[in-house]
């Protein structure tokens, strides 16, 4: 694969890529980003699993940081095919865009942000399926703080002090509670609680990221006539659930096998797991239900 990234529309090497320590990007952290996944599917074809979604959610986040985005959601979708073209992976990839300042300008500034799209490989995606999760003794704040949807670098700087405390202790991530005990998310995905063959996702509100992934399982669960319910969820709903799952754009639906300490029994053919293949169907676009969330993507064209 060759070593390209696109910086507003145009194609360099990414080694030849700088930014100055004098940007407030790198003063400040502000930086958004996008992510996405580029699922290969063979003979230089490809596709991405609602990208409509992504990039509105990466404009909401424009929007709220003010930053000045000169590109449009078409201008952005051509900048994907250009680099995936130059590079032609040919193997599933995370797809990333950043928006921030590559120079020196002040804190309130109201230039034209820079816009990188980039291909990331994703190499420990086959090896977390399953995962062992410790409620964080660090709470998200919903209160006072910047809005939970925007996308930002710095909503994600804290979880590096709570993850790696949770993985000295023999767990492989956490989750938050917010202000009120309610359960919200962990580091980097959404939560997915299923008892009594119904499913349960946290509220927006309690303080979740609006997730892609999260998203289409629950359009996924309408359109297949499985119960869905979105509400404020406690501890002891993840101590007396049937399955957890993670969702997340890189993972895709990942297994909770312990929470807490306390061990989820896995069962086999469980709705959990039906609901996986049904998602991964439609990843690798063999779901004719599916079709309507992807956008394919030649190498070439």
């Amino acid at each position: 694969m060759s070593n390209n990234i696109i910086i507003n529309g145009i194609l360099k090497q990414n080694d030849g890529v700088g930014i100055t320590i004098y940007s407030p990007s790198v003063r400040y952290g502000m930086i958004l980003f996008e992510a996405m996944k580029l699922n290969y599917l063979g003979d230089e074809n490809y596709s991405i699993l609602n990208l409509k979604a992504h990039l509105e959610r990466f404009n909401y986040s424009c929007k709220i940081m003010n930053f000045n985005n000169p590109y449009s959601n078409n201008d952005i979708e051509k900048m994907i095919n250009k680099l995936v073209s130059a590079n032609n992976p040919k193997k599933t990839m995370g797809v990333r865009i950043f928006a921030y300042y590559d120079h020196e300008c002040n804190f309130l500034t109201e230039d034209p942000i820079t816009i990188a799209v980039y291909l990331l490989d994703i190499f420990d995606i086959k090896s977390f399926k399953k995962c062992k999760l410790l409620i964080s003794d660090y709470n998200k704040s919903i209160n006072g703080m910047m809005p939970y949807g925007v996308k930002t670098s710095a909503h994600y700087a804290y979880s590096r002090v709570c993850v790696l405390k949770a993985k000295r202790c023999g767990f492989d991530d956490v989750v938050y509670l917010n202000d009120n005990n309610y359960i919200t998310e962990s580091s980097r995905s959404s939560l997915m609680i299923i008892k009594n063959n119904t499913v349960y996702f946290p509220l927006i509100s309690d303080g979740v990221l609006s997730g892609i992934t999260r998203k289409t399982i629950i359009d996924l669960c309408r359109i297949k006539k499985i119960e869905c319910i979105e509400k404020s969820l406690t501890r002891e709903d993840l101590y007396k659930a049937d399955e957890i799952y993670l969702l997340g754009t890189s993972y895709g639906i990942v297994t909770v096998t312990n929470i807490d300490g306390f061990n989820v029994p896995e069962v086999s053919n469980s709705l959990g797991k039906k609901i996986r293949t049904e998602y991964e169907n439609i990843l690798t676009n063999k779901s004719k239900i599916g079709k309507q969330w992807l956008t394919y993507i030649i190498a070439g064209d």
